[in-house]
């Protein structure tokens, strides 16, 4: 405060500084401030500061120089004014107010330019062209000979975390899609031994079936969660619907979907009910009648946990039907002109819900569920499509109605199904967009997302649990890599379809507020008729 009093008044102030790489002086910035004229040495600082004529410049060690430059401007007034008014002028720039403001303008240039969720420029020319080659080094990185490890720190298989039925059912479902050559590994029928061996330990007598178990091979649970029944459903009716596989493969499958009839007809939780429809959709579209595995089911039936017959077809009809009934009782109690959703809430695996009501018309040809089907899945990309990238409901609270949608935890579970649910959208209604959307989706674990980050790892197959809000999850667990894996061989089946536009939307990395508009307008057709 004092200096400043001295230099406010003062009529010149001089800046004798001996070090040419002086690079900062408070002093003379507060003189600039009050608009002083000034006289300087050369150091670096004064060179930048009083370029333009906004002050005198004498050179190291020279008094006479310093003595003509003070006389120059007593002597001539008016200049000396004009070099006041340079110097003032200029420091206004560095006021803190307008020094906030032009941090202001560096932010949302760079927000423009790297993030997309603010700016209209597409940064996500760093996406390939082609997609990955599936990789199932990973899955076995994470499999021993008893099932799969949950968790990973930083990729490292987790051991204190041991296995989950969750995991494997979703695993059956990743394996069973692999392409025929694919299937001809011999790492492939290792893998889908060790998962069918885990479930059939993991079910319980009652056909419901343990979740967790330790790495010392001990259940955790009484039994799992209704999720964790409909996730072992999703799988095993994957290995019935493959043809690849042996009857007695196909056979066993079978027997513990028999045995888990009570549990799948008291289900309560939707997701669990999409979950089972999906297993059960497999079995019910290619037909599969319990004759063909009766002969094989009589020779082993198994004293421990036995069931007197396979379950009909009939009977898993009707169980099919009657979880898609629900599906959209659901549905009319909670949507709303602005919620077109099952739940009040927006929650996890928000896309099978929809997926399982789109199969359900497939099989049954009932409008209704494509109805539903199509709107929820249209609402999820509503909430979620920013015009050139997805943004996932984050699992930090969720998204409630009338509430607001929490940008982070993502999870690349929701993009995986997203995938897997655009595509089987695309098969039924065979509308382009919804291809472009599973390929939009896909592509998150790519870079496609909020933070541009890229979740896959090429190199080992591994894929990021997370984005969070100080960056990405770089744990690895089982369920961001089964989920990558199921969506890869979803969108693999439409390959050649997939790149088309894409790679049209790509000839200009940038893009204009018009189109960025059309592609925040994918909801264009009415699917309510």
């Amino acid at each position: 405060e004092e200096l400043c009093n001295y230099i406010l008044a003062s009529d010149i102030y001089v800046s004798p500084y001996l070090s040419k790489e002086q690079i900062v002086s408070g002093a003379l910035t507060y003189a600039i401030g009050m608009g002083k004229a000034i006289v300087s040495t050369p150091y670096w600082y004064a060179q930048e500061m009083l370029s333009d004529k906004r002050g005198l410049i004498v050179d190291f060690g020279n008094t006479n120089g310093f003595k003509k430059s003070l006389l120059h401007l007593i002597e001539n007034p008016e200049e000396c004014d004009n070099m006041r008014k340079k110097a003032y002028d200029f420091g206004r720039k560095m006021t803190w107010k307008n020094v906030g403001k032009q941090y202001n303008t560096v932010f949302t240039k760079a927000l423009k330019n790297y993030n997309t969720y603010l700016g209209t420029s597409n940064k996500f020319s760093f996406l390939p062209s082609q997609l990955p080659e599936v990789k199932l080094d990973y899955l076995k990185l994470l499999t021993d000979d008893v099932g799969i490890m949950q968790h990973t720190n930083l990729g490292i298989p987790a051991r204190h975390y041991g296995y989950s039925t969750d995991d494997v059912g979703r695993a059956l479902v990743a394996l069973t899609q692999l392409t025929d050559n694919q299937k001809k590994a011999e790492e492939f029928w290792k893998l889908l031994t060790t998962y069918m061996s885990f479930l059939e330990h993991a079910q319980t007598d009652t056909g419901h079936f343990h979740n967790f178990m330790s790495y010392k091979r001990e259940f955790l649970d009484e039994k799992g969660s209704e999720d964790t029944l409909g996730r072992a459903i999703y799988g095993l009716g994957h290995v019935i619907s493959c043809p690849y596989l042996s009857k007695n493969m196909r056979t066993l499958a079978h027997t513990l979907i028999s045995r888990a009839r009570f549990e799948m007809e008291n289900l309560n939780y939707p997701r669990a009910k999409a979950y089972t429809m999906c297993g059960l959709y497999e079995m019910l579209r290619t037909g599969v009648d319990v004759d063909e595995f009766e002969s094989v089911f009589n020779s082993r039936r198994d004293a421990v946990k036995s069931i007197d017959s396979l379950i009909s077809k009939d009977a898993f009809e009707s169980i099919f039907i009657n979880h898609a009934n629900s599906l959209v009782d659901l549905y009319e109690a909670n949507h709303k002109e602005d919620w077109n959703w099952f739940e009040p809430i927006v929650t996890y695996s928000n896309a099978k819900l929809s997926e399982s009501l789109l199969l359900a018309y497939n099989y049954t040809k009932d409008r209704t569920y494509r109805k539903v089907g199509l709107a929820t899945l249209d609402f999820l990309t509503e909430i979620q499509w920013k015009g050139d990238f997805f943004d996932m409901v984050g699992n930090d609270g969720w998204y409630s109605y009338s509430g607001k949608k929490p940008i982070f935890d993502q999870q690349p579970i929701e993009a995986g199904y997203l995938t897997q649910a655009y595509v089987s959208a695309y098969e039924i209604v065979r509308e382009r967009k919804y291809l472009d959307l599973a390929r939009y989706s896909f592509e998150y674990f790519l870079g496609r997302n909020r933070l541009q980050t890229v979740m896959y790892d090429y190199s080992t197959g591994a894929v990021c649990d997370g984005l969070n809000h100080d960056g990405m999850n770089c744990n690895q667990g089982a369920e961001s890599v089964i989920c990558f894996l199921m969506a890869l061989s979803s969108l693999n089946k439409h390959t050649s379809k997939a790149f088309s536009s894409i790679l049209q939307s790509r000839v200009n990395n940038e893009v204009d507020d018009e189109t960025l508009q059309k592609r925040k307008s994918f909801l264009s057709v009415d699917h309510m008729e």
